[in-house]
This record gives C-alpha cells, structure tokens and sequence, in this order.
C-alpha cells in the first residue's frame, strides 16, 4: 500500500493504537527531510531546539519538523528581501518578489519550496517506506530524491 505525503506523517499510525506494526511496509511520498535525517544542518538544528525546549518525545513530529522548515524558508525570504530592497516598508508583494528571484527556497534542507510565477511548493520528493523494526516504526528510504511532475489540470481555454 501507498499514500500521498499527508498519510507518512508520524501522527497518523497513532490510529492504529497498540498495533504499529501494521502499517509495516506502508510507502508514500516524503517531500522532506525526516528527524533520522540527522547529516541535514536543519534537522540539527530542529532537533537541537526541540530538546533545549525540553518537549516530550511525543511531540517529535513530522508536523514539528516540517513547521520548523517552513520558519526557516520564511527567514531566508525574509533577508533576501531585505537585503534586495532594504528593510523598510516591505510589502507582501516584495516578498513574493523575492521568493521568485530565489526561485528555490530553502528550509534549511528539510524541505525546498520551488517558486516562480506559477509553482509554490516541493518539486522534488522521496519514496520512503515504513519498517517496523519490533520497537518503533522507521522511515526508510527506497528511492532518493527526484522531480515531481506537475499534476494540475491542464487551462482551460
């Protein structure tokens, strides 16, 4: 079985109760980086603030670390912004201006948002699949990053 990438975030097999395992062998798309990602300076750096906020490990989520890129994209945005224009007075249109002339927005090698006039998100994703190992569910790589095609619906003329 497969999924799209909502249904590999780590809070769904909290469903399953006491019976983890079954979602052994579930596969999906992983456009991001994972905690056991940790040579990636973002998962670093959010493991590093997760632990000195002291929060329970239950809390170690993928919507954790993904939030955590999304701060991360925004910041890097943010100074390009200010640093193309200046600081003052910066409207949201600036902004959007500077997303596309970064063009790949990095949060911090969790995730990159592609934008240009059209595109606002991940091109590029993982296939992971998930292995029970008889204590805890892991997420495990089978097919390394590659280009997402572009699935919206064609215009309409």
């Amino acid at each position: 079985m497969s999924g799209v990438n909502w249904s590999m975030h780590d809070d769904v097999p909290v469903f399953l109760g006491d019976n983890p395992e079954l979602i052994d062998g579930y596969c999906g798309v992983f456009p991001y980086a994972y905690w056991n990602d940790t040579d990636v300076i973002g998962v670093q750096a959010a493991d590093f603030a997760f632990t000195e906020a002291g929060r329970p490990e239950s809390d170690r989520s993928t919507t954790y670390l993904t939030t955590f890129a999304s701060f991360l994209a925004i910041r890097n945005v943010l100074i390009h912004a200010a640093n193309t224009i200046g600081s003052a007075d910066i409207t949201g249109e600036d902004v959007l201006n500077a997303m596309i002339d970064l063009g790949a927005v990095d949060g911090g090698g969790i995730s990159t948002y592609n934008v240009d006039e059209t595109t606002r998100s991940s091109r590029m994703a993982q296939i992971r699949c998930v292995v029970w190992d008889g204590e805890q569910l892991n997420y495990e790589v089978v097919q390394d990053y590659f280009e997402l095609p572009d699935m919206r619906p064609a215009p309409q003329n």
